[in-house]
This record gives structure tokens, sequence and C-alpha cells, in this order.
């Protein structure tokens, strides 16, 4: 068995976020060395999408995995 420290990152702030009863609405999670994600390594797409998910008041978590791999993340 492999140790991953990203993974055990993500499973313990995914935990402790649910532990304090946050809203599983407002946890947004995007690994973008998934296939099925790749479309979000392009800023606009992500911006958009980003900005479609986050509705109304209240504080929203945004979990990014292997965010090298989106371009000019740093303006995102």
């Amino acid at each position: 068995m492999r140790y991953n420290a990203t993974e055990e990152f993500r499973d313990n702030s995914l935990k402790n976020l649910l532990e304090e009863r946050t809203d599983e609405q407002h946890i947004i999670e995007i690994a973008f060395d998934s296939f099925e994600n790749k479309h979000f390594r392009d800023p606009n797409v992500l911006y958009s999408y980003l900005k479609e998910q986050i509705k109304g008041d209240g504080v929203y978590y945004v979990l990014l995995d292997e965010v090298q791999l989106l371009g000019e993340f740093e303006s995102v």
C-alpha cells in the first residue's frame, strides 16, 4: 500500500468539515488529474463553474487537487 499525503489531507479536511456540520453543498471538490475533470483546467471554465456553484451566503470550501494543472491558477 502506497502512502499518499495529499489523499490523507483531503480525507481529513472533508471529515473535519462534515464533523463541523458544514453543508455538503458548500464543499466543492475538483481533482484536475482526473480525466472527467480535464475541462476544468481551462480557467474560464472553472471560474464559470464555481460562480454557478457558489450561491447565497455562507462559507464555501473549494478543494483543488493537482492545482498546478490549472492554467493561470493564480488568477482564478
